[in-house]
């Protein structure tokens, strides 16, 4: 227990309007709305470029994927038609292609886009995607995890049948309209759905009986995480540490089924957007192996760019994570006062590289307390924390904030209470968290 005690002094009758607003953490649910201060942290960073290949005779991304254009009247959108880099194992459908200087939303994977792709392992299907073709991942031998977004709507005949090694399937909505054979009807696969979604009744789950079919609880306090990588020039030596504690967090917190999103800025002498919220961890890795360190290094930078995401949050729990070598070319002063005064609405912790003990406590002052503050070997211990959140959110606190004047206690939890302090009269103030 913690007594705070401030002693006013006024002059003869002078009126005090004296107001308290406590915010205790974690007790209640606060939405926040606003636009974010740049455009950057606005999109996605899952958005590729694209141009007509004139051998192929096709659109032809960056990322080796072939798409077609869909017209349907004013509204046009891109699908995905098949792949030119043959040696592809990891793919990523995008958001959204940009083409000719106009942006499409991709919704569509056309039918036997990547049938029987043996090297296939890992696909992350981006939110947006609304329809998965006949056979587009027929006989993807080696494919064995994948994440189907809320927004997808039907997945066709044999879509994913003949796919051995595919062991779990995770939903994000309700159910899509399910082909014929949409799915291997094996005892290998287990497929999640939210708790609390429709369509996924027992006539479906008949229809592919030998598969596993269990829920994932979308009713926990939904969790909305942004990590902040330092790779400033003095990282330069870190970065694969950098990586390996990062990827240690996000395959420990993030996930469908944890109700747990992360999203990951890159922060130097600016701060770039590398991920925006997703659930799903391929994404997340795949973007931090293109991490790269220069530059300066600007507390300040990061802190605000965090700040800009979680305002548009709508998650029960917002959390920064800030990874660095505690090296910040700001003034500390600053960045003590914009973290102290982020702390009121989010939860910070700080995430240390190969620091100094003075590095240690800037880092430490930034988290605000030696509590929030781990090294890069400690991140499961990091994990305990935010867990330790989960099991406190909602927990009732019994906070209390009273003033006492002769001998009568004013409940300041309660409301406003106006009195006049006499001349060289002292009032006590105190503020007790439960």
């Amino acid at each position: 227990m913690r007594i705070i005690n401030k002693f006013i002094k006024k002059s003869l009758m002078l009126c005090c309007l004296i107001a308290f607003f406590i915010n205790v953490e974690g007790c209640s649910k606060s939405k926040q709305e606003g636009d974010l201060k740049n455009q950057q942290a606005k999109k996605s960073a899952n958005i590729v470029a694209a141009k007509y290949d004139k051998n192929l005779e096709a659109i032809l991304g960056d990322d080796g994927l072939i798409y077609e254009i869909l017209e349907d009247g004013d509204k046009a959108s891109m699908a995905v038609a098949t792949y030119n880099d043959v040696g592809l194992t990891d793919i990523i459908v995008p958001e959204a292609v940009v083409y000719e200087e106009k942006e499409y939303n991709v919704t569509e994977i056309k039918a036997s886009a990547f049938e029987s792709n043996l090297l296939l392992e890992k696909i992350v299907l981006s939110k947006g995607l609304e329809r998965i073709g006949e056979s587009a991942f027929y006989s993807c031998a080696g494919l064995s995890y994948i994440e189907i977004p809320d927004s997808v709507e039907s997945i066709n005949d044999a879509a994913f049948d003949e796919c051995g090694a595919l062991n779990e399937m995770v939903f994000g909505g309700n159910a899509p309209v399910f082909g014929k054979n949409a799915v291997k009807n094996g005892e290998g696969l287990n497929i999640y759905y939210p708790v609390t979604a429709t369509g996924w009744g027992n006539l479906l789950q008949q229809t592919y009986n030998l598969c596993k079919w269990q829920t994932w609880d979308n009713t926990v306090p939904k969790r909305d995480i942004v990590l902040l990588l330092d790779v400033s020039g003095s990282m330069s030596g870190k970065i694969n540490k950098l990586r390996e504690a990062a990827q240690t967090f996000i395959d420990g917190m993030v996930g469908r089924r944890l109700n747990t999103r992360i999203s990951v800025i890159s922060y130097e002498s600016s701060a770039k957007l590398v991920s925006g919220f997703t659930t799903n961890k391929l994404l997340l890795a795949y973007q931090l192996g293109k991490l790269s360190a220069g530059g300066g290094t600007k507390y300040t930078r990061a802190l605000d760019a965090a700040d800009n995401l979680l305002k548009n949050s709508d998650a029960d729990q917002k959390s920064i994570v800030m990874f660095s070598d505690g090296e910040p070319n700001d003034s500390t002063s600053s960045i003590y006062s914009l973290a102290d005064k982020l702390r009121d609405t989010y939860t910070i912790y700080a995430v240390g590289l190969l620091s100094s003990d003075s590095q240690r406590n800037i880092l430490k002052k930034v988290a605000g307390g030696d509590d929030r503050y781990f090294e890069a070997d400690q991140i499961k211990d990091l994990l305990e924390a935010f867990s330790q959140l989960v099991k406190d959110f909602g927990r009732e606190e019994n906070t209390t904030a009273k003033i006492q004047r002769h001998n009568v206690t004013y409940d300041l939890l309660k409301g406003k209470t106006t009195f006049c302090v006499g001349s060289l009269e002292y009032a006590a103030i105190a503020i007790v968290p439960g």
